[in-house]
């Protein structure tokens, strides 16, 4: 599945202090805020890029943000099942990426859409590929390995 090719309209989770329940993470370090969809083999997220994020330089959004919004747009997937299923968010850790590629840096203003599609999960380790779009306009690819302490 694209985000291309995926309509979407209306969030399940909206606005940051909704979507920190599916989160370890706390602000300033939080870097999704709406939650789009999330299936078993896809999770989409956005995120407006404001100036006073803390993982933005000269005005656009930096590599560790980029990486940092898919690792969370993992860890949401994560979250909103265990949630689901009436359990504590586990705490996750990026232990490893590959094959990053940055087309183009977001910028102040714009509004990303982050799909993790979920390639694997072995032990407590979670793998995805995380993309980040801006008009659907590809901005960066990653595979992200998370390590989800359950």
């Amino acid at each position: 599945m694209s985000i291309e090719n995926l309509e979407l309209t209306a969030p399940l989770v909206q606005g940051k202090d909704r979507i920190v329940k599916y989160l370890p993470q706390r602000d300033p370090f939080v870097m999704v805020e709406s939650l789009w969809l999330n299936d078993d083999s896809t999770t989409v997220t956005s995120l407006t890029i404001e100036l006073e994020n803390c993982l933005t330089e000269n005005g656009f959004f930096t590599e560790s943000g980029l990486l940092e919004n898919m690792a969370q747009t993992a860890a949401v997937r994560v979250g909103y099942g265990f949630i689901e299923a009436g359990l504590e968010v586990p705490v996750g850790f990026i232990t490893a990426i590959k094959d990053l590629k940055v087309h183009a840096y977001p910028k102040v203003g714009d509004l990303i859409y982050t799909e993790a599609e979920h390639v694997n999960d072995v032990m407590n380790f979670s793998i995805v590929k995380g993309r980040v779009y801006v008009n659907q306009q590809l901005m960066a690819e990653a595979e992200v390995r998370v390590f989800i302490n359950k």
